[in-house]
């Protein structure tokens, strides 16, 4: 048996030598009076097709009205000038949600390879709450029963079918990243029917069955394996060990760790369609990290592998009180764009082009630091440790009745492995009947922002997957 394999480090040559940020710069970025959409605008264009088009491609960004209030949805439209010659029915309209606090300017680098194809105009939105959206209040909700987060999931797809309403949009194609990813999912639950055509969820958060559920159930093979295994402590905290994201990754992820491959031929295009590749560790990856065991040894050691995975008192306790880390930025004054420098230097480092990188960390600071709104549904929706209080899993498989595709980076700090269970559990219980519903790829040299990580990779499978 391999113990493990050692990572081929990408050559120092491929991974593109970033730009000094000083604290000067730090300083210069604190006191500009540059606006949001300016930083936007200066971010987008870098395109060929922004504002102007290119005579291949056009864009625009539109603001939609959603309610009486003035609230609207921030968008940007990218299409081929050739779309407009074909017949209404051949255009295949795709709308891409951005993850938690992010933007839709975080996909600068695909919009021009997702639009290659005359068919397809995407629409890349900022949800209602982030970024270039409006920002209203969230819904006074506690977090104890599942409908107290559901009035929090609709504060964010009621916004995306009251938008879809007006753009005048009958189907479309829906993809989502991260949290968009977990958002977009509700949406189909609640909306879907007749309005979503497919699913694109990119490294999505929220699919874990876990401890802090409101559902708390087991699946169909679960309940079978509960029968006949007795699980031990030790297997017990080996399957929170490998279920949990690992989300301090999102910072502490180096680009050089992001971008390295494993060489044993599982990357890009890797395929899990079935779960097939999961049976030699069945049992394993069966249990639930769900569990009623009150046993105080289990409990010890339950808490024990919490702190392990970062969700020790203090953090739970901000976590309840509903704490959101860009207020730490907020109060840092000139020192904040520094901070953010650590964060958007690993995960666009990709980025070859560095007047482009800095525009977008420049950009990013100015989201981060943006009125606040969307950003306190994360410790609502989710619990310490970014566990679904409504799981997925317990959600989806039963009710999928389109085609989906599941993408997660190589180097992916989201779990994997519950995106092949997923998988496996649509394929093996939608109401259709049809084995092959749902589809997992994995994209070589990529970590959680693995569209920006592995483009050309990205843009191929989603674009082979929609049309």
């Amino acid at each position: 048996m391999t113990v493990g394999t050692l990572s081929q480090q990408p050559e120092l040559s491929d991974v593109p030598k970033l730009p000094k940020f000083t604290n000067l710069d730090s300083f210069k970025l604190y006191l500009s009076c540059k606006t949001f959409d300016q930083y936007e605008a200066k971010v987008l264009s870098h395109l060929s097709f922004f504002p102007e088009s290119d005579g291949e491609k056009k864009a625009q960004i539109i603001n939609t009205p959603i309610d009486k209030k003035g609230n609207y949805i921030h968008e940007f439209c990218v299409e081929n000038v050739k779309t407009a010659s074909l017949a209404k029915d051949k255009i295949v309209d795709v709308v891409l949600v951005h993850g938690y606090g992010a933007s839709l300017a975080f996909f600068v680098e695909n919009f021009d390879g997702l639009t290659d194809n005359k068919r397809i105009r995407l629409h890349a939105i900022d949800m209602l709450g982030f970024s270039g959206s409006s920002k209203p209040p969230l819904p006074d909700s506690d977090h104890t029963s599942a409908s107290d987060i559901m009035k929090v999931e609709d504060y964010f797809i009621d916004s995306i079918e009251k938008w879809r309403k007006e753009k005048g949009l009958s189907h479309f194609v829906l993809m989502g990243h991260s949290l968009g990813g977990y958002l977009t999912s509700c949406y189909y639950l609640k909306y879907g029917k007749d309005v979503v055509d497919k699913l694109v969820l990119i490294s999505p958060v929220g699919l874990e069955r876990n401890d802090f559920s409101l559902i708390g159930g087991y699946s169909r093979t679960e309940k079978a394996l509960a029968k006949n295994k007795t699980v031990s402590l030790s297997e017990e905290t080996e399957i929170l060990n490998r279920e949990a994201p690992k989300i301090s990754r999102e910072v502490t992820q180096s680009r050089e760790e992001t971008l390295a491959t494993s060489g044993n031929g599982s990357g890009a295009g890797a395929t899990s369609d079935s779960g097939s590749d999961l049976e030699s560790n069945y049992s394993a990856d069966n249990v639930s990290v769900f569990s009623e065991n009150n046993d105080p040894d289990y409990v010890r050691v339950k808490m024990d592998q919490k702190r392990r995975l970062g969700v020790n008192s203090f953090l739970t306790y901000l976590w309840e009180k509903n704490f959101s880390p860009f207020s730490i930025l907020r109060i840092s004054g000139p020192f904040a764009p520094k901070l953010i420098s650590r964060w958007s230097f690993n995960r666009f480092g990709s980025i070859e082009d560095s007047n482009k990188l800095l525009d977008l960390h420049n950009f990013s600071y100015k989201a981060f630091i943006g009125k606040a709104s969307g950003e306190y549904a994360i410790t609502k929706l989710l619990a310490p440790g970014v566990l679904p209080r409504l799981p997925l899993l317990d959600r989806m498989p039963k009710k999928m009745t389109v085609p989906s595709l599941w993408l997660y980076g190589e180097n992916d700090w989201m779990s994997k492995r519950s995106g092949r269970r997923m998988v496996r559990e649509i394929n093996e219980e939608n109401p259709l009947n049809d084995p092959n519903l749902a589809k997992f790829r994995l994209v070589e040299r990529a970590g959680h922002h693995l569209y920006l990580d592995n483009v050309s990779e990205f843009n191929r499978l989603v674009t082979k997957f929609i049309l």
